[in-house]
């Protein structure tokens, strides 16, 4: 339990909804304090002032972090992909499907932000599925990424604090989370490779990865402050990102 967690470690929290910051326009502390925000997407973007909020979304966009990571392209499970809008997609969808010779697509937003979860959409499903895809937050100008699917097996999450690797979990979408730590383990240092360089998305990140036939691959990069850690050591992370976010705003304020 996560206010546990940070109350045995001796710090302050405050537990903050929506509706509170929308209805009553508070702010649980002063905009100019060292604040660590973890929460909701919804809620991360509301309070994007914060001097721990490390949630970039100009730098978590696809095309974004593809561009100025130091990993090569192949190293990502769709780096075979490219980007269209949503209207090209919607107008052109044939022409995509055969440009990649294939019935199946996998689409996701450009934007980090998920406005939808990337999914496999079949040619034959197309109209029921651009009728899901109008009914969500894209707009006809909103990149998508397509690309080839891909059978991905133990995807994991790891927290990057400063480029190096803090703690890494496996993750599965229906909530069964295995804990596997020689997994982990064997992924640590070849996450470490992914991330070695000058660019990062924030200070505080992280990344998903998972295996594609033998190759170890990255899935996609997200915000620190609005991603689940799942079966990670969780009081860990918190010290690490603790002791960083302070050291940080300390030199930032002198």
């Amino acid at each position: 339990n996560l206010p546990e967690i940070i109350q045995d470690l001796g710090m302050e929290y405050k537990i903050v909804d929506n509706i509170t910051l929308m209805s009553k326009n508070e702010l649980p502390y002063p905009k100019d304090d060292c604040v660590i925000i973890y929460a909701s997407l919804n809620i991360v973007r509301k309070l994007n002032f914060y001097f721990g909020n490390y949630c970039n979304e100009e730098n978590l966009k696809v095309s974004t972090y593809m561009a100025f990571l130091q990993t090569k392209l192949s190293k990502y499970v769709n780096g075979d992909g490219i980007f269209v809008t949503f209207k090209q997609f919607k107008e052109n969808s044939n022409y995509y499907y055969n440009l990649f010779n294939n019935q199946s697509l996998f689409v996701k937003p450009n934007s980090g932000m998920k406005l939808f979860t990337g999914y496999v959409i079949s040619h034959n499903d197309l109209d029921k599925e651009l009728m899901y895809l109008n009914s969500t937050a894209i707009s006809d100008d909103s990149l998508l990424l397509l690309s080839l699917s891909k059978i991905i097996e133990n995807e994991a999450r790891f927290v990057i604090i400063d480029g190096k690797v803090i703690d890494g979990s496996l993750y599965s979408l229906d909530g069964d989370i295995p804990n596997n730590i020689e997994i982990i383990n064997d992924y640590l240092p070849k996450v470490q490779e992914f991330v070695k360089g000058s660019w990062y998305p924030d200070p505080i990140f992280t990344i998903d990865v998972g295996m594609v036939n033998t190759e170890l691959q990255i899935i996609e990069i997200n915000s620190f402050s609005g991603a689940g850690l799942y079966n990670m050591d969780i009081e860990k992370v918190i010290k690490e990102v603790s002791i960083f976010t302070e050291k940080s705003y300390e030199e930032n304020i002198v």
